[in-house]
């Protein structure tokens, strides 16, 4: 015999920009392109 709860489920659309962070993030892109930089430069990309 299965039971079945009475559950409220709320979903979010997540669209391509969420995706692309999340891979960035992962692959540390930020902290690649900010080693490249000279030190002391005027700009980072992104934050440190």
């Amino acid at each position: 015999m299965v039971e079945v709860l009475q559950v409220e489920v709320q979903t979010t659309t997540m669209n391509h920009h969420g995706l692309v962070a999340a891979v960035c993030n992962d692959l540390r892109l930020v902290e690649g392109i900010n080693s490249r930089l000279l030190p002391g430069g005027p700009q980072k990309a992104g934050k440190s």
